[in-house]
């Protein structure tokens, strides 16, 4: 079938600590896919191997306020590959190392 791989698995954790006014969070997740054709044809020239993902972030929230904030990395280790084609001739790449940050207010 078109991007059905064998396998495919995502393993992830979350670490938080109370320190002396606010929570530090640190996650991360790691996700691996196994080969797999994009193209309903299974033409050769659409297999795909497909390196593993690294995702990050780290977040900060203070006791008693209204606020968090966060720093995130997508795909850390800035794999290349193609994610998918549409045809011999076309293709797709996965998001190159991306950042940011997050800034989030309740009210």
């Amino acid at each position: 079938m078109k991007n059905a791989p064998d396998f495919q698995a995502n393993l992830g954790f979350l670490w938080r600590a109370n320190l002396s006014g606010g929570e530090i969070s640190l996650g991360g997740d790691v996700a691996f896919e196994d080969e797999s054709y994009s193209l309903v044809s299974n033409n050769p020239g659409s297999l795909i191997d497909h390196d593993p993902i690294v995702n990050a972030r780290m977040s900060y929230s203070p006791d008693d306020a209204n606020w968090n904030m966060a720093l995130w990395v997508k795909n850390l280790t800035d794999q290349e590959y193609w994610k998918a084609t549409t045809s011999p001739d076309k293709a797709y790449p996965v998001a190159p190392l991306t950042w940011g940050i997050d800034v989030r207010f309740d009210f």
